[in-house]
């Protein structure tokens, strides 16, 4: 791994989960990798993905494992599905821990009358919270630096689970520092993410990854320019855009044609597209880029095509298959799981069962960062590791820029990569090397101003800012 001989401890490990109350909520299994090692304090990574239905093999295989699998990408015709042997795990440097929170892997739920609790963001960072407790306890490892790692919603899981572990408001409760977090295809704001219609914010915030996707698929004359010098232009004008979606009908025809200009240089659209409405989300730039050719753009990765009418995210479907068909070959390999037991990748049922606020109301928003926030409050030190991919409309680069103009996250303790590839950039294998850099730098290094020039992934660009002070955006075309 990264150049070195490791002698690795896998298991499978199975922990109690136990609700605020300290009923029984289910059991929790999780993969355990360990250097052997009599270092007590030697890092651990606690790591899970998102969904809220998902399971950790997604990190599991093509990121944090011991093996991953190969996939090709959006232009090659080769096959997906081959397991090789990861040399790109970050085990080198942390012990990693990939939890199935209940509901996914081999985690299951005690009883039915356990679900509210367990499937609501409260009780999911609650329990996991335990977990990390639980499995330090067991391996003598309280003194070691802890690092939590969280993929898509796994990110807001991040961001819950350091209020649970820092003892906010609780009382007898011993907290637990986290020296770092580390937040992958981030969706902690939420709303600036799935582009609710009508906020004029996120649809700012995605404009971004809408100009790179349409700079990859040649949409646009590139003028010998790079995507990132692309993307750089984007944000550039995504104030005036902003700007502009908040005046909405109060522009004057000249204005209106200006964006409407802008908007098509930047998108491959004709202008007369913007002429009914200025706005146009992610969502459905992915239906209009190919609109004439009948195919849509995938979703966590919109570099790949498919069918409008196919089944399916073409981006994912062909990963999906093959993380199914092999998992159980790798885990029977690595921890001795008999190849005949179930292992559930995606529950799609907790998609629709999932409580995100604490009372559940048509106006209710669970304020994720507001979580972060308060962690950062009473650990001034933690770190933030912020990676995500340019080709991703499940979540963006704008969104990342957003986040981190808002919070008080001093720049020398943020880091902030993104790599030309999708939701599951680390699949790419030139960005799962320059990742595996990054978190190495993250986890050893003290410096993060160190590890931001030594990545070799992108530093978000510039991110949307303030809108002018006059309120009123320069406008010429």
């Amino acid at each position: 791994m990264n150049g070195q001989r490791l002698t690795v401890v896998a298991a499978l490990e199975r922990y109690q989960a136990q609700g605020r109350s300290g009923r029984p909520l289910g059991s929790v299994y999780l993969t355990s990798l360990t250097a052997y090692s009599d270092d007590s304090r030697r890092p651990v990574i606690f790591a899970f993905n998102g969904g809220p239905g998902s399971s950790s093999a997604y990190l599991n295989l093509g990121m944090m494992g011991l093996r991953r699998v190969q996939v090709s990408g959006p232009e090659a015709r080769g096959p997906t599905g081959t397991i090789v042997d990861n040399h790109d795990t970050p085990l080198d440097v942390a012990d990693i821990v990939l939890i199935d929170p209940i509901g996914t892997g081999f985690s299951r739920l005690a009883s039915r009358g356990a679900a509210g609790e367990t499937y609501s963001a409260v009780g999911d960072a609650a329990y996991i919270a335990g977990v990390i407790r639980q499995w330090l306890k067991r391996h003598h490892r309280e003194a070691a630096p802890t690092f939590l790692a969280g993929e898509s919603y796994g990110a807001q899981r991040v961001a819950s689970i350091l209020r649970v572990l820092s003892c906010d408001g609780e009382r007898h409760c011993t907290p637990l520092r986290v020296e770092g977090a580390i937040l992958i295809s981030q969706s902690i704001e939420i709303v600036n993410t799935l582009q609710r219609p009508g906020n004029v914010t996120g649809i700012a915030a995605g404009f971004p990854t809408i100009a790179a996707l349409a700079w990859y698929h040649r949409k646009v004359d590139r003028h010998d320019r790079s995507v990132d010098g692309v993307v750089a232009d984007a944000f550039a004008f995504s104030s005036t855009y902003l700007s502009a979606l908040y005046r909405a009908n109060s522009l004057s025809v000249d204005e209106r044609n200006a964006i409407a200009g802008k908007l098509a240089a930047f998108t491959g659209l004709p202008p007369a597209y913007f002429q009914k409405h200025l706005s146009i989300t992610k969502d459905e730039y992915r239906h209009e880029a190919f609109r004439a050719t009948g195919q849509v753009l995938g979703t966590y990765d919109a570099r790949y095509l498919g069918p409008v009418r196919g089944a399916g995210d073409p981006s994912t479907k062909a990963l999906d298959t093959a993380i199914a068909a092999k998992l159980s070959r790798v885990l029977n390999e690595s921890v001795g799981v008999p190849v005949r037991y179930s292992y559930r990748v995606y529950n799609d049922a907790l998609d629709g069962r999932w409580t995100y606020a604490p009372v559940a109301t048509p106006f209710s928003s669970y304020d994720y960062a507001g979580e972060l926030a308060a962690a950062l409050r009473i650990n001034p030190a933690l770190k933030v590791l912020v990676a995500g991919g340019l080709y991703d409309t499940a979540a963006s680069v704008g969104a990342d820029a957003f986040l981190l103009n808002q919070w008080s996250v001093p720049a020398t303790q943020t880091l902030s990569v993104h790599y030309p590839a999708g939701h599951m950039f680390y699949l790419d294998d030139a960005s799962r090397v320059d990742f595996a850099r990054a978190i190495r730098c993250f986890v050893g290094s003290r410096s993060i101003a160190a590890c931001q020039a030594a990545a070799q992934g992108r530093g978000v660009p510039p991110g949307i800012g303030p809108l002018p002070s006059n309120g009123q955006p320069d406008l010429a075309p």
